[in-house]
């Protein structure tokens, strides 16, 4: 489990992995990802959580990407991170174009 902000950067920049946008949901993502956007200069996508949001839309920030990678808080059914890749797909099939693929999950 990776514990703060240096520690996922330092993971991110060791494995070299090409992407666009960083996924996350829920308030420990709103937290720490946009920090971690900002300072690699990727692009924050939220995937908000169920019916009960004050949006329209269950994906939210830069929505046209051709890869990403995911930062979540806890791993334990996998239910976080289907959602995420499904709710992905959705909104890019939605919009007519090919769905992004996700590169890696970080659970900080």
């Amino acid at each position: 489990k990776i514990k703060n902000i240096k520690q996922v950067l330092r993971f991110i920049e060791k494995e070299k992995l090409e992407f666009d946008a960083i996924a996350f949901r829920g308030m420990s993502g709103a937290l720490i990802t946009p920090v971690i956007c900002y300072l690699l200069d990727k692009h924050p996508v939220l995937v908000r959580r169920g019916e009960d949001c004050h949006s329209d839309y269950s994906v939210e920030g830069e929505t046209f990407f051709n890869s990403f990678i995911v930062i979540d808080d806890l791993i334990s059914t996998g239910k976080t991170m289907r959602i995420i890749l499904s709710e992905i797909e959705k909104h890019s099939k939605r919009d007519g174009q090919k769905p992004p693929i996700c590169k890696r999950n970080y659970f900080i």
